[in-house]
């Protein structure tokens, strides 16, 4: 299955009632604006990589878009289409294993497996704020070196063009 063939309901069958709990707080949260200190997750919030998983999954939870982050000029700005879709791109975390490297690899096994992320992008630096984007599936780009990020459309479909 194409990553635009897959849907929202189909994507989170078997998931944890814990992890589809945090997909539906990005959801629910979709468009806000939301200081640090609200975050829900506050283990997510706190996570200095800009990556959250938890540790005994071999998958992740959420990415963050951190300003000043040294991966900044790599990602790209939020595009957002009409049907409530979006796109992103996320720059793996550099490292000498590269994508074996474990927050890498465990973006990849959510890409393979079409399992959604939630995207929190900072707004504002100080006081910390963040926007909530919502939720996404993840695809590798190994010819730019880039996991690019398809939102949900309001329908639940992930056509971003």
């Amino acid at each position: 299955m194409s990553i635009f063939d897959a849907n929202y309901k189909e994507c989170t069958k078997g998931l944890s009632k814990q992890h589809l709990s945090e997909l539906k707080w990005f959801n629910e949260y979709k468009g806000s604006l939301i200081p640090h200190s609200s975050i829900k997750n506050r283990k997510f919030a706190n996570v200095p990589k800009g990556i959250y998983s938890q540790k005994s999954k071999n998958i992740v939870l959420a990415v963050a878009s951190v300003i000043k982050s040294r991966y900044e000029s790599r990602e790209s700005k939020i595009f957002r289409n009409n049907e409530g879709g979006w796109y992103f791109e996320y720059a793996p975390e550099e490292h000498k294993s590269g994508m074996e490297f474990h927050t890498n690899k465990k973006l990849l096994n959510n890409s393979h497996k079409k399992i959604p992320i939630g995207l929190i992008y900072q707004v504002k630096e100080k006081p910390s704020l963040y926007e909530v984007v919502g939720t996404g599936l993840v695809r590798y780009q190994e010819d730019i070196n880039m996991f690019q990020i398809y939102g949900f459309n309001d329908d639940g479909s992930t056509r971003f063009l």
